[in-house]
């Protein structure tokens, strides 16, 4: 059993240091000695050159970029590999990759970590596994960790391996999970029956609405919040209808501030996937439980709920929380609005805010509801880790109280507005009673339906609550979509009821803005950016500005950092081109999309970038809609007004990022 190794972490949003922490905490477990640290305590707390046996999890930032907290360590592997050093020769490591495949580089960080390592003759003893955010971190996270321990308990030595193990074999990759044989007739996969699609429709979700009057039964939440029946009366969801009533699960209806559209969805099968025999899905052994839930008869109301503690740490969090008091709400603060006193955490112009948003409570009554946990909702509610889980050396993350209720976690710890994984609609498959609803979802979690999925759940922003309502015998164990939910997300948009969406609703943190009133407080954080700030000198740089939509805040934070008002910086030459584009409106006089007007100006922009080396380019905005576009816009640019080649556009584009003169802030 081999001891005495290093644990070294790269993060940028706190994601990797969180799973290099999980990897320490089994490890001790175990009794497996090793010490942890981040890769800015290189030459500080450790020496990467008299290491023996180091495990890296690096995370990737921008497009492709190391974190900051290892930009220094990377800085010091390239010097080395310049001086064609063989520093490494006596590292034997192992590499787990966290990155995002809608950016144009994928897992970039870690990719070109393990390129300076095997440059350095350092050697892989396990192979490296790159975690997809896209897709879901844990896919590939747990089975690596899982694999990697198993390696370390058994392992006398590794002085044996004396070559480069694979790179890729653990790398999201469907063909190495659990495959599910669903012919025409029912096959039993893992104890539960699930037939093929009839492949009726190629669509995914839709929405049939009813219109028969009589085909109704209604509820609402009064100003309790509790779910009530047309008599004032606690409706207990396993009450039968009434002899007038269809036989048929009631239609729900909740207040008016939902809009929800509150539709009977039909799920159909997909015409390409309903003569698939054998479709290849996630193992259930992805879903390992964690905890229970403990609900007893006690009421527990939110005066005895708990706060978060000064411990609790978010992820990109870079200040201690403060609890803000709403003085005002308006959508971008004048530059000669009242600046707040005694505020003495230091920031630049782009960095932000975070502020911790609670989910709608007609969301979360609705969903309490569908859960069949209404009348719990309000009751003590304990969390504990399984055995198994503690044995692991699991632990509860910070901002999960181990006692408060369901209402309290749904509405404060657990995100329900992010579209479900893959490995979140295998568990619902094995939860549902329907076959043709199993079979649907079994098809949308499957390696031959991942376009069905991005197209139908993910880009059309399918909450939670719209799967659930779109597969109504699906009943899920609470405690199995706690683990699956406790995480943070931040989204600042208006959704519309269609795509599957079955009612419209704001973004979170718009939401719960509109709702405040003056004087309300709300728990806030500083989150500082990475390299997307002004240069040092910046008034002798000249600087390209690309943010369609919000991305343009921190461009407005750009120009306010010498004070000077939006309408102004244009005439005083601070702002010296100004080009907008309409995607939404039919406009003659302006162009259409943000990459067209890159094209147009193609010219000035190749000019600037060739032939001013301290020039600079932001990109901000919406990765999945635009980050490619805008980059291939460049590329073409550079074609057509640079006289360069398709592979020398390329290799410029990429010289620009690795010099930080392409500069990206991208989210989905």
């Amino acid at each position: 059993m081999l001891n005495n190794f290093l644990i070294a972490y790269g993060s940028q949003t706190g994601q990797a240091k969180a799973i290099a922490l999980r990897l320490s905490e089994k490890c001790q477990a175990h009794n497996l000695t090793h010490r942890i640290h981040c890769l800015s305590a290189n030459e500080k707390e450790f020496c990467i050159e008299k290491e023996c046996l180091v495990i890296f999890v690096v995370s990737t930032t921008g497009d492709g970029e190391p974190p900051d907290s290892a930009h220094r360590f990377f800085t010091c592997l390239k010097r080395q590999v310049r001086q064609k050093q063989k520093s490494l020769s006596n590292l034997k490591f192992a590499l787990l990759g966290l990155g995002d495949s809608n950016y144009n580089t994928f897992c970039g960080a870690p990719k070109a970590l393990e390129k300076l390592l095997l440059q350095l003759h350092a050697k892989a003893f396990y192979p490296t596994g790159y975690c997809d955010e896209a897709v879901e971190t844990a896919t590939v996270a747990e089975p690596w960790i899982c694999g990697l321990l198993e390696l370390l308990l058994s392992k006398e030595n590794l002085d044996s391996i004396d070559q480069t193990l694979p790179l890729d074999d653990l790398s999201l990759n469907m063909e190495n999970t659990e495959i599910a044989s669903l012919g025409s007739t029912p096959e039993r996969l893992n104890g539960i029956m699930t037939p093929r699609s009839n492949g009726r429709e190629s669509q995914a979700i839709r929405c049939r609405m009813e219109t028969d009057p009589n085909y109704r039964y209604d509820y609402y939440y009064d100003d309790d919040q509790r779910l009530r029946g047309e008599q004032s009366t606690v409706v207990d969801p396993t009450i039968a209808h009434s002899p007038s009533m269809p036989s048929r699960r009631p239609r729900f209806y909740t207040f008016e501030e939902c809009q929800c559209r509150w539709a009977e969805p039909s799920v159909v099968g997909c015409e390409q996937l309903r003569n698939v025999i054998e479709l290849k899905v996630p193992s259930l052994a992805l879903i390992v439980p964690k905890l229970t839930s403990i609900v007893t008869h006690e009421d527990y109301t939110q005066l005895n709920f708990p706060t978060t503690t000064p411990e609790t740490e978010y992820a990109g969090q870079a200040s201690p929380r403060y609890m803000a008091r709403l003085l005002k709400r308006t959508v971008l603060t004048a530059p000669t609005a009242k600046k707040s006193k005694g505020f003495h955490t230091p920031y630049k112009p782009g960095d932000a805010f975070s502020f911790i948003c609670s989910n709608p409570q007609n969301e979360v009554n609705w969903l309490l509801y569908r859960m069949n946990l209404s009348v719990l909702a309000d009751k003590r509610c304990t969390l504990k880790l399984l055995p198994e889980a503690e044995r692991r050396g699991d632990k509860l993350p910070p901002y999960l109280p181990e006692v408060s209720s369901l209402r309290y976690l749904f509405t404060h710890c657990l995100d329900i507005r992010q579209s479900p994984s893959r490995i979140l609609l295998r568990l619902f498959a094995e939860h549902c009673k329907t076959f043709g609803e199993k079979r649907r979802l079994m098809e949308l979690c499957s390696s031959q339906g991942q376009q069905q999925y991005q197209r139908y759940i993910r880009r059309a922003g399918l909450s939670l609550m719209d799967v659930l309502h779109a597969f109504p015998s699906c009943l899920p164990p609470v405690d199995r979509l706690i683990e699956k939910r406790c995480n943070i997300v931040y989204t600042l948009v208006t959704v519309t009821a269609e795509e599957g969406r079955f009612y419209a609703r704001n973004g979170l943190a718009t939401g719960y803005f509109e709702t405040m009133q003056i004087g309300d407080q709300i728990e806030m954080f500083l989150r500082q950016s990475n390299n997307f700030c002004l240069p040092p000198d910046v008034l002798n740089t000249p600087i390209v500005m690309i943010g369609p939509g919000t991305g343009v805040a921190p461009f407005i934070s750009f120009m306010q950092h010498i004070n000077e008002q939006l309408e102004d910086f244009h005439d005083s030459f601070l702002l010296t081109h100004l080009v907008v584009s309409f995607s939404k409106e039919e406009r003659e006089d302006k162009t259409k999309y943000i990459q067209d007007s890159i094209r147009d100006n193609g010219f000035s922009l190749v000019r600037l970038l060739t032939e001013v080396n301290q020039s600079r380019v932001y990109v901000c905005g919406d990765v999945e809609n635009m980050a490619k576009e805008v980059f291939q816009a460049f590329l073409d640019i550079l074609q057509s007004h640079g006289e360069m080649s398709a592979e020398d556009a390329k290799k410029f584009m990429s010289d620009l990022i690795t010099n930080e003169r392409y500069i990206l802030d991208y989210w989905l």
